[in-house]
């Protein structure tokens, strides 16, 4: 194939990847992302948002562009609505679909290797893991702050509800 439509062709894929997984998950209803599946939970080695943090995440994470309201289902995640507890359960939610676009737009990267030589089958895929990756790790950075600030409010909720009246009260 000539280089040009080669690199025509697999310039279009890769929009259409990005833009359609994004797209489809949009439309799933957001139920379906409320569990804490295997590929969401938290992992040791992410010590509690410790290691981002070594990445420099704070620094970077806000000037990547945020797809997630660009579609009319979608959920801009640019920053949070509120912090009470439904705004943060959302976020969350969001995150979790916003992690799985992104896995998800990694792994067709390996068909590219049917039409390209091994070399532009390699570019394809480590332009799938550079693009994707810093995504995947600002989701999952922030669903560990956010389910850490959720369960500091639930506990002191709870204490609060639990407090026994003393006699000044």
């Amino acid at each position: 194939m000539n280089p040009f439509w080669l690199i025509a062709v697999n310039a279009i894929l890769l929009l259409f990847i990005q833009f359609g997984t994004a797209w489809i998950l949009s439309c799933i209803p957001s139920k379906n992302f409320r569990r804490s599946s295997f590929l969401y939970k938290k992992r040791k080695w992410e010590r509690e948002g410790r290691f981002y943090e070594r990445l420099s995440i704070r620094r970077w994470k806000d000037r990547l562009p945020e797809a997630g309201g660009w579609f009319e289902k979608g959920y801009s995640k640019k920053s949070l609505q509120g912090t009470n507890e439904e705004n943060i359960d959302r976020f969350i939610i969001e995150t979790r679909r916003g992690e799985l676009a992104h896995w998800l737009q990694i792994l067709p990267s390996f068909l590219f290797f049917l039409w390209n030589s091994p070399l532009g089958g390699w570019i394809i895929v480590s332009y799938a893991l550079a693009f994707n990756l810093p995504f995947i790790a600002i989701q999952r950075y922030n669903r560990i702050r956010l389910i850490r600030v959720s369960e500091t409010k639930k506990r002191v909720q709870k204490k609060i509800l639990l407090k026994k009246p003393n006699r000044f009260t």
